[in-house]
């Protein structure tokens, strides 16, 4: 085989090397990751007891519901897998207090150098969710609604 071969036949699997790489980018793309998110009471998390009865653990969870389109497609793993984080919600304040431990799911409050401009507006929301749903709920519009939602 000639030189001029090899380099023709190396342009060529380059070329469509690169091609394949386009196709499987526009594939990516056509399916939208969708999540669900729901926030309930959850007796798991924190090793330390809550002390206050009017004190709440709840877990934010989210999924993915179209997890395996998403895996037909070539997205990894890490793309569609599900987490949450625990919220404290104080019943007497109607307020969420804090979050407790970790979680790869989250409303950026600033502290690890996220955006938090709007964070208050959505623990706004999911207060008041709380306040007239005690028993959790489906939260997906108050979480995808939002710019500042985090998964990482």
């Amino acid at each position: 085989m000639t030189q001029n071969r090899i380099d023709a036949l190396r342009a060529e699997l380059k070329a469509l090397e690169e091609q394949e790489e386009k196709d499987k980018k526009t594939r990516r793309a056509a399916v939208k990751r969708v999540w669900r998110f729901v926030l309930v009471p959850s007796k798991s998390g924190s090793l330390h007891q809550i002390r206050d009865s009017a004190v709440v653990r709840y877990r934010l969870e989210g999924t993915v519901v179209n997890a395996e389109e998403l895996k037909a497609v070539g997205n990894s793993e890490d793309f569609y897998r599900t987490g949450g984080m625990n919220y404290l919600f104080n019943t007497a304040t109607g307020r969420i207090i804090m979050s407790e431990g970790g979680g790869n799911i989250y409303i950026p409050d600033g502290r690890w150098g996220d955006s938090a401009i709007d964070a208050e507006q959505t623990f706004a929301k999911l207060d008041a969710f709380l306040a007239t749903n005690p028993d959790g709920g489906d939260v997906t519009e108050i979480i995808v609604s939002q710019p500042n939602f985090k998964w990482r």
